[in-house]
């Protein structure tokens, strides 16, 4: 039952509800116990001003009591009921319009798992919080006990999986058994395991930590229930959007340090998407990029090692592209570009092929065999330097 603020009259049941939810003494928990109290009273028998008939099918047409008349711990019990219900109000407003927003989310924005790592994380926040306004308590209160709700259904598996192993129980231990967990009972928290370990997030976790709590509410507060999505991993990130322009700095023949490449692109960014920090850069060129891609435009052109590029990451050869004009191929395939073939948009220092060899694109666009790396191997026992198949 929710009660408006400016709320004067109530009925006999309406009093009887607050005063049971309340765990009042000095006041009657049931409708007919109020009813005597009024009769005893003489409350009928008072001015309208004071007791007056409810009309309409709601109240059943019965006679409601200006709050004047009952206790002075009932009427604060009435007045704090009254903010409470506010709150519950604006509680379930919010509520709504976090999933709504969460639902909004296109599939190709989030993946499946991280949705439901998000959705159940707002789930819970939403649990703890309307479990503190229902009992008038506080935020921290409410988390308090949702921890101690959660370390008893904790214990309750650890009773059940013993009970299903034919282990002795204690009476205290049968007896918890019967009784309803306040983290999965329907006028407690609401949940179950299942919720609490998909928004953990972690395998074999399924406890939520306290400043876990306090973090997803913080995150929440300040930027939205879609802030609750895990964040992924490094692996798992894609090449920032400014690193083809800081390529155009890097990748140049008098080879800068990243550090002294950073400034220099950093100088020329007016969008703050397309700002890079020293790690993001360290991080792309040693675990986005291979060898041969990091050192693209950084060696001569005669080094074909240098130019011959691998497949690998798409968004890799997107920023080599961005820097060389066009893409850098792997010349596997026998229909590449032949020796002395012209190409196509074609500039010095970018490497085709036939087959695996390595091709130089000269001046003009046109392609030559390009020597291959200055290397050694061991063959038949001994080291050898490989012969010019050119």
């Amino acid at each position: 039952m929710g009660l408006p603020v400016a709320q004067d009259y109530f009925t006999a049941r309406e009093l009887a509800e607050i005063a049971a939810k309340r765990g009042l003494a000095c006041f009657p928990a049931t409708k007919r116990g109020v009813n005597d109290l009024a009769r005893r009273e003489g409350w009928d028998q008072l001015p309208s001003s004071l007791a007056r008939r409810r009309t309409g099918r709601e109240g059943g047409g019965g006679t409601e009591y200006h709050r004047s008349l009952l206790p002075e711990r009932m009427q604060a019990a009435i007045a704090r009921y009254a903010v409470q219900s506010e709150l519950q109000a604006a509680h379930d407003v919010q509520a709504e319009a976090d999933r709504r927003q969460m639902a909004a989310l296109r599939a190709s924005t989030l993946g499946a798992h991280a949705r439901a790592v998000m959705q159940a994380r707002a789930e819970i926040l939403t649990s703890i919080e309307g479990y503190g306004i229902s009992q008038g308590q506080t935020r921290a209160w409410a988390v308090a006990r949702f921890l101690e709700a959660q370390d008893a259904a904790r214990a309750r598996q650890e009773i059940e999986a013993r009970r299903d192993r034919d282990a002795i129980l204690t009476e205290r231990e049968a007896a918890s058994l019967s009784q309803p967990l306040l983290l999965t009972a329907a006028a407690g928290f609401a949940l179950t395991s299942e919720t609490l370990a998909t928004a953990n997030d972690r395998r074999g976790a399924p406890k939520v930590s306290r400043s876990t709590l306090y973090q997803w509410f913080k995150t929440r507060d300040e930027r939205g229930p879609v802030a609750l999505a895990p964040t992924p991993t490094k692996a798992a990130q894609p090449i920032p959007p400014g690193f083809a322009g800081f390529l155009r700095h890097y990748a140049i023949g008098s080879k800068p340090s990243a550090a002294d490449a950073l400034d220099e692109y950093m100088k020329e960014v007016t969008d703050p998407a397309l700002a890079l920090t020293i790690d993001q850069v360290r991080h792309t060129l040693r675990a986005k990029l291979n060898n041969i891609e990091k050192h693209i435009g950084r060696d001569p052109p005669c080094r074909g090692a240098g130019l011959h590029h691998r497949a690998g990451d798409p968004a890799a050869r997107a920023a080599a592209r961005a820097v060389l004009g066009h893409d850098v191929r792997c010349g596997r395939s026998p229909r590449a570009g032949r020796a002395g073939s012209a190409v196509p948009g074609c500039r010095a220092g970018v490497s085709t092929g036939t087959q695996g060899s390595l091709r130089l694109c000269g001046p003009g666009g046109i392609c030559g065999r390009a020597p291959g790396p200055s290397r050694t191997w061991r063959r038949r026992g001994r080291w050898r330097t490989p012969p010019d198949r050119g």
